[in-house]
């Protein structure tokens, strides 16, 4: 009697693990892209310093960067820099606390490979390092 209930105590709890190895798959499937930080994608067009279009057409506003408007001093340069940084190369864009800014612009820190254009653009002096909460995780590299 001993030797029934012990195996039937097995497969209790291989039961129990099974279920809740299920429970844990599934929640990880359900939730893939809460985990998802990192993305890679090809830049359309570059609108000014700190923004440019994806081909996909979504636009992207550099987190921690700010460069001069359209008609203010410095914007052809800004533009420019950053079109030679990221234009017609692999992007891997990582995400801070907010998903866009208020114009709908996806907020983001951009690599092209090992360069960190947001830090670089501000490094080389086209750009200024700008805080705003809560999407500084950041900028204190990009500054220092």
């Amino acid at each position: 009697m001993k030797l029934k209930t012990k195996k039937y105590l097995n497969n209790f709890i291989i039961l129990i693990l099974v279920i809740a190895l299920i429970g844990i798959v599934t929640y990880l499937i359900l939730h893939i892209n809460d985990f998802k930080t990192e993305e890679s994608y090809y830049v359309d067009y570059v609108q000014d310093g700190d923004s440019f279009v994806l081909k996909n057409g979504e636009e992207v506003r550099l987190i921690c960067v700010n460069t001069p408007e359209y008609g203010e001093k410095g914007f052809e340069e800004a533009r420019g820099y950053l079109e030679s940084l990221i234009l017609h190369k692999r992007l891997t864009l990582v995400k801070d606390v907010s998903e866009t800014d208020n114009y709908g612009r996806f907020l983001r820190y951009v690599y092209v490979g090992d360069v960190f254009v947001n830090k670089k653009i501000v490094d080389e002096g086209y750009a200024e390092m700008i805080e705003v909460y809560p999407d500084t995780k950041l900028c204190g590299e990009i500054g220092g």
